[in-house]
């Protein structure tokens, strides 16, 4: 793997990393005193790539289900 892609590999696990834990149940929760609310963010892409998610929902109607 070239410089490239381990510097790829590196800024998706750091943002794989905030996500579990900005994503994680409790995580967040609203401070007892009644204050503002923390918020988590991750910045706007800046390569030459789109990115973003799909979700599908996959069936293969020919193969028993187990």
């Amino acid at each position: 793997m070239g410089r490239r892609g381990r510097a790829v590999e590196a800024v998706l696990l750091v943002a794989s990393a905030a996500l579990g834990v900005a994503g994680a149940p409790g995580a967040v929760a609203a401070p007892a005193d009644g204050g503002r609310q923390a918020t988590a963010w991750l910045p706007q892409p800046t390569g030459p790539y789109p990115i973003g998610t799909t979700s599908l929902h996959l069936t293969d109607a020919g193969r028993e289900d187990p």
